[in-house]
């Protein structure tokens, strides 16, 4: 994903109508971006200014995307994937199994909207 801000982006899709992702931000990424646009608050992971860049991230890589493969919507996960908590193998790879399954609720909020037309 072609922004500075994103850690890990597991896309969703699997028997679905259309796809999605799931988002990890960069702590210390998210910190600089707020200090540049003068944000400050505890829910940054939701601030509008913040998902606009992820939104311009995800229409970058949309526009390389076939239709079918576009990302229609997103969700910005509040703590980032770690070994410890089991979303991460020893090598840093995402256990997509483990993320799709511990998150099937906010994967399913995702489904459970009105997808955007213009994607």
């Amino acid at each position: 994903m072609n922004t500075h801000l994103v850690e890990h982006a597991v896309v969703c899709g699997d028997g679905r109508h259309y796809v999605t992702a799931l988002l990890t931000l960069m702590p210390d990424a998210l910190a600089a971006f707020a200090k540049h646009h003068h944000l400050s608050g505890a829910d940054l992971y939701h601030h509008p200014l913040v998902l606009a860049e992820l939104q311009k991230g995800v229409d970058h890589v949309n526009a390389s995307s076939a239709r079918v493969a576009q990302i229609r919507k997103f969700s910005v996960l509040m703590q980032s994937f770690s070994i410890e908590s089991g979303e991460l193998t020893p090598t840093m790879k995402v256990k997509r199994r483990v993320v799709l399954d511990r998150y099937k609720e906010v994967i399913d909020t995702m489904y459970s909207e009105t997808p955007p037309e213009h994607a």
